[in-house]
């Protein structure tokens, strides 16, 4: 979870490198001149296993989905839901609450995995947000808790220090992140500084259109007119340093 999953320099040598970068069920080959197949073999309906033969080398990347994401605090106040099957809202209220009510009532030294109707749910406390996954009883715990850390630390470094306010005040921001990080329930890019400059080209793109919609309503004032031109050259300026 630590690596970028993206294909190394094609300038690069070949073996001084790894046979292959395992990250969200990506692979790539050694060397294009060696004989690679992939075999994509689905197991459940929410796992799958995916067969990487190099020449005579067999190599098994196992690549799940996550059922569900609960951020809560202590108090057990939701603060985001990220759901990746299809339930009912009724349903989605009666697991949000069982879940909270269960976990908030474990203690700090007991284990971080625990059995839950017909799936495993693994959490793990950051200040005073509980970070709560759902997976299925074949799925990897030690895995999902690196999924869960990875997003705290792209949280981290987005906010800078974050915080449950970042949560509250900034929800769209955290969803945002979620989605660039993990797609229908998996891991889709694991390098931080991706993840990150898609969100910094997503606030660009946001203060672009906030800019249009200040000068359009600012139009008919000559003092508004001059106060987003004034925002103009510090957006350009700002844009020059990144």
């Amino acid at each position: 979870m630590n690596g970028d999953t993206s294909a190394p320099p094609a300038n690069q040598d070949a073996g001084s490198r790894p046979a292959l970068s395992r990250g969200g069920g990506v692979a790539w080959p050694v060397s294009s001149q060696r004989n690679t197949t992939v075999v994509h073999i689905k197991v459940s309906r929410s796992s799958s296993l995916v067969v990487v033969v190099v020449d005579d080398d067999v190599f098994l990347i196992s690549s799940f989905q996550m059922q569900f994401m609960l951020l809560f605090s202590r108090q057990g106040k939701l603060r985001l839901q990220k759901w990746y099957v299809p339930l009912s809202d009724k349903e989605k209220k009666k697991i949000t609450r069982e879940l909270v009510q269960t976990v908030l009532a474990r203690k700090p030294k007991m284990c971080s995995f625990l059995e839950w109707r017909d799936l495993k749910v693994v959490y793990k406390r950051y200040a005073s947000l509980y970070f709560c996954c759902a997976i299925e009883e074949q799925d990897n715990e030690l895995i999902t808790l690196e999924i869960i850390h990875r997003y705290v630390e792209l949280l981290d470094k987005y906010f800078g220090s974050v915080c449950e306010l970042d949560i509250i005040f900034n929800f769209e921001k955290a969803y945002f992140i979620l989605d660039e990080f993990l797609l229908g329930g998996e891991a889709q890019e694991t390098s931080k500084k991706n993840v990150l400059k898609a969100i910094e080209q997503a606030d660009l793109l946001q203060e672009n259109i906030d800019f249009q919609m200040r000068l359009f309503a600012a139009s008919r004032s000559s003092v508004g007119v001059m106060t987003a031109y004034e925002d103009l050259l510090l957006l350009r300026s700002s844009t020059r340093c990144m």
